[in-house]
């Protein structure tokens, strides 16, 4: 079994998503140029799956209750971009047969969210010397 957190969190100019996995190391952090936070936690998700071990199970952790709830089809996605990123992620998932849950988890008890948020403003540092 593969836990897996995510979190995605918008910047001023530029998003970062990232994604933490089972030892709570990082993984991955996207820069992504002016996204929602919804879009960024759907992002996140993406991007965990794509690195998820396809021969075992998976368990996603969000501290977001919507995109948590879309993906386990109890609330019904109404927003165009989200819908096209929730169907990408459910075909994916269909695809290559992989065994993934989503469970919710507060905030402060993810730590995906702790290290990006502790991170942020070093985040945003690195990318507006990238733009330099």
């Amino acid at each position: 079994m593969i836990d897996i957190y995510v979190d995605g969190s918008p910047g001023t100019k530029d998003s970062f998503g990232l994604v933490a996995m089972v030892n709570r190391s990082v993984i991955i952090v996207n820069r992504v140029n002016r996204a929602t936070n919804n879009m960024l936690e759907y992002k996140a998700v993406w991007h965990a799956l794509q690195r998820a071990p396809r021969d075992k199970e998976c368990t996603i952790y969000s501290d977001s209750e919507l995109i948590v709830n879309h993906l386990n089809e109890e609330y019904k996605c109404k927003k165009q971009d989200l819908i096209t990123a929730k169907e990408r992620i459910v075909q994916y998932i269909k695809q290559n047969d992989l065994d993934v849950k989503f469970v919710w988890i507060a905030r402060d008890k993810n730590p995906a969210g702790k290290i990006l948020s502790k991170n942020l403003r070093t985040l945003l540092k690195m990318a507006q010397r990238e733009d330099s």
